[in-house]
Order: C-alpha cells, then sequence, then structure tokens
C-alpha cells in the first residue's frame, strides 16, 4: 500500500504505480528487497495469498456445482436447506479470505500490494449476505435458492486467481524468490529445491510440534449436569473419539514429509512421528456407538487414559527450536518459515480479549441485546430466557434447559423458543474467558 507525504509524495506515487515495478517506502521502514533476496515477511505474505487464492478455487468449484448439489434428494424440504447451507458456507470463507487478506503486512512492493487490493475489492463486489444472516434463515425456500444461485454466480465473476496471481509474481522479480520458497505456494520460477524442502520441513514441523503440545481430551461441561444426563454418553465418547482424530490429522502430514538430508533433523522428526504412531494405538477403539452404550463411569475412565496417552507425546515435540538453533543450515530455513517463530523473537505478545461494550454485566442482556465477558460458569437471562455459559481453555459451551451448542473460532449458534431466536456469536476467547454476542430477532 502507498504511503505519501503531501502533494509531492502523491505524484511520486502515482508516477509508481505507472511505472508498475517501484515500490513505496516511508522513512524508518525497510526498502524493498532486491529481485534474489529472501526474507520472512515475503515467505509470510506469499503464504498467505496462496493459501487464501486455493479457498477462492474451492469456492469456484463449488459453485459450479451449487446447482446439482441444492437441488439433489426427494424431500421438497432439502433445497432450502441446501441453499442455506451453501450460502452460509460461502459467506464464512469469503469472510476468512477478507480478513485474511486485510490482516496482511504489506509487501511494499507495489504490483503485489496492487493485486491484494484487487483481491479484496473483488471480495466486496461479492456482496454476500453475513454469514447466520437471520433474514436469510427466515425467508422462503424460493428466495433462498434465488439467493444461492445468486451467489453462485458472483463467485463465478472471480475469474481465475491462481492464475492472476502467479502471473502477477512472474512480472515481479522481487518476489519471485521468496514466492517460490513459500510451502503453500508452487514455484513459478527456477527455485532452490533443497531450500524449498527445509522451509517446508521447518514450517510442517513448527505446526505439528505446536499441535501436539495442544493435545487434549476434554470432558464436556454436561457430562455432570443432570438436565443433559441423555447427551452425557454421546459427548464423552465424542472427546474420546477426537483423540484419536487429533494424532491422526497430526501425523499424516509428518509422514508425508521429504527427509532433509540432515540425520538430526531427520531423527527429530522419525521420534516425534513413531511417538504417535505409538499413540494411535495405545488409545481406546471403542466405535461412537459402542460408547455409547457403555456407563458413564466406564466413559470417563477411557477419557482419562485417552488423556494420559496424549500427555506421553508431548515430550517428543520439544527441542525443536534448540535443534534448529545448532544447525546453520536449518536455523536460516526455520527463520523463514511461516509458521515458525524466528529464534531471536521475543517473547509474544498475548492477544487481548476485544472490550465488551457491556463489560461483564450479564444483566445488560435481559434486554434481549448484549456484548458481555463472560468466564467460568454464568448463568443469565436473555429476552426472558435463561442461559448457562461455561467457559473453558478448550471450550465456550452455551445449554438451556432444552439444547447444548459448542462455540468456537468466530462460531455462532441460536436458540429458539415461543417464536423467540437468540443468537450467540464468539467475538473473542481466551484460555479463561469469551466475549458474546448476543441478540435476539422474532
Amino acid at each position: 500500500m502507498l504511503v505519501s507525504q503531501g502533494k509531492r509524495g502523491q505524484l511520486a506515487a502515482l508516477a509508481c504505480l505507472l511505472a508498475a515495478g517501484c515500490s513505496a517506502t516511508t522513512p524508518g521502514q525497510p526498502a524493498v528487497p532486491p529481485p534474489g533476496q529472501v526474507t520472512r515477511a515475503l515467505v509470510t505474505w506469499a503464504d498467505t495469498l496462496c493459501l487464501t487464492t486455493t479457498s477462492l478455487e474451492r469456492l469456484q468449484a463449488e459453485a459450479s456445482t451449487s446447482d446439482r448439489d441444492i437441488s439433489g434428494g426427494t424431500d421438497p424440504r432439502l433445497p432450502g436447506m441446501n441453499a442455506l447451507n451453501y450460502l452460509d458456507r460461502t459467506a464464512s470463507s469469503v469472510e476468512y479470505a477478507t480478513k485474511s487478506l486485510k490482516e496482511l503486512q504489506p509487501s511494499r512492493i507495489a504490483e503485489a500490494d496492487a493485486h491484494v487490493a484487487g483481491l479484496l475489492k473483488a471480495l466486496d463486489g461479492l456482496k454476500l449476505p453475513p454469514s447466520g444472516d437471520s433474514a436469510t434463515r427466515t425467508a422462503p425456500d424460493d428466495q433462498k435458492l434465488a439467493k444461492a444461485k445468486q451467489v453462485a454466480t458472483a463467485v463465478g465473476t472471480l475469474g481465475k486467481p491462481r492464475a492472476d496471481l502467479d502471473n502477477m509474481v512472474k512480472r515481479t522479480p522481487a518476489i519471485v524468490t521468496s514466492y517460490d520458497l513459500a510451502p503453500a505456494c508452487a514455484p513459478v520460477g527456477p527455485s532452490d529445491a533443497p531450500k524449498r524442502v527445509l522451509v517446508g520441513w521447518a514450517d510442517t514441523l513448527c505446526l505439528t510440534t505446536k499441535a501436539v503440545e495442544g493435545l487434549r481430551v476434554d470432558g464436556s461441561p454436561i457430562s455432570d449436569d443432570p438436565r443433559f444426563a441423555q447427551f452425557a454418553g454421546a459427548e464423552l465418547a465424542h472427546a474420546i473419539g477426537s483423540a484419536s482424530t487429533q494424532v491422526t490429522s497430526i501425523a499424516q502430514p509428518l509422514g508425508a514429509l521429504t527427509p532433509t538430508g540432515i540425520p538430526e533433523a531427520d531423527a527429530f522428526k522419525a521420534d516425534l512421528l513413531a511417538a504417535l504412531e505409538a499413540a494411535k494405538g495405545q488409545l481406546p477403539q471403542t466405535s461412537f456407538g459402542g460408547a455409547m452404550d457403555q456407563p458413564i463411569a466406564e466413559l470417563k475412565s477411557q477419557l482419562a487414559k485417552a488423556s494420559a496417552v496424549l500427555d506421553s507425546v508431548k515430550p517428543k515435540a520439544q527441542g525443536l527450536p534448540a535443534l534448529a538453533g545448532r544447525l546453520p543450515q536449518l536455523a536460516a530455513a526455520y527463520d523463514l518459515a511461516p509458521r515458525c517463530t524466528p529464534l531471536n523473537a521475543p517473547p509474544p505478545t498475548p492477544t487481548p480479549l476485544p472490550a465488551a461494550s457491556n463489560g461483564t454485566d450479564v444483566k445488560a442482556c435481559e434486554s434481549g441485546k448484549c456484548q458481555v465477558e463472560v468466564s467460568g460458569t454464568v448463568e443469565f437471562t436473555v429476552g426472558g430466557h435463561k442461559f448457562r455459559v461455561v467457559v473453558t481453555d478448550q471450550s465456550v459451551t452455551v445449554s438451556d434447559d432444552i439444547s447444548l451448542f459448542h462455540l468456537s473460532g468466530t462460531g455462532e449458534a441460536s436458540s429458539g423458543r415461543e417464536g423467540k431466536m437468540v443468537h450467540f456469536r464468539l467475538a473473542g476467547r481466551s484460555p479463561t474467558a469469551a466475549v458474546l454476542n448476543i441478540s435476539t430477532t422474532a
């Protein structure tokens, strides 16, 4: 993004854009690297663009078959439900892509940053209803179907995002080398294959070691709540099954990694992979259906065993930064990898929760609309409807006397009664607290 001071700066910026090859500079900020110089900032920039582009390609693929997918089935209620699900998925994907692009630090390369600006403009031009839009949910099915068709057509106007990105990179020498090293990108130039292997290896190991450190199964807060006795078995069975799912999802990318050729690094990966494979064999193997038939006490025992098995893997994930620091060749790749924290970086500053407009005053929710920060277990009323919210370091659970749902990410859920819908949206969370946007609709 160009930054200028006064009219002279504006004219200089315009000349730069017309020349389609210079970049913005601001006093006190680093200049654009010359062609061939690789920086972590540019590798991260390219990686984010490639991931976003891939998500847009998936949207286009889904849009191309949306008519068939939405209208399938003999149940007359399905098309409307399918259309609503399609609209929600598309809106969520576009919202996430837009957020990623807006949070992306400018590359300080004019053509590259113009490409991002163009993508943002194109996404904004889709004019999608927001995910979970209450007006769309309550609209007649024929309107949902018409809106889904309109959205699918609009998504098709995004053109060829991958080809557009690749062509822009080919025209921009200052970014090619960094782009070709980004793990999520396919090289467009004569890339340094060994270095690309090392950056990809470090990136995957950083991602997986963080995931291993976060391995955990957690019994739902409802498992001891008599109101939800009928759901306790399902919640515990789901938690037990999630242990194997977590381990498998971590082990798969490790198994697919190309060896670095550095004995100590490859041994570290092999030991971690072996520990994950061993854990899979030690975890409870009861099927969901089978677990549902077991006593709650037995399910809690299996959950404790699963937790102990996951904890046994965690020591194998420790020591990756120290390993990289001992191996200069790996250290250089480690510092470039987007999902690694540079070896000499200061400790990260925790991201603060967004300020809730009503603070912790849950009584404000009695009106039917509020934004509150909650922690621990809190019970309060929204428009005459009583809810219980439980915040743990693993989840945010919302329940009333007939329903229960979990919120994660920027998730949302609704509960209806007596002609009213109460909507919960997670605005932010920490290990001990969450900020909720709460509203009601008739």
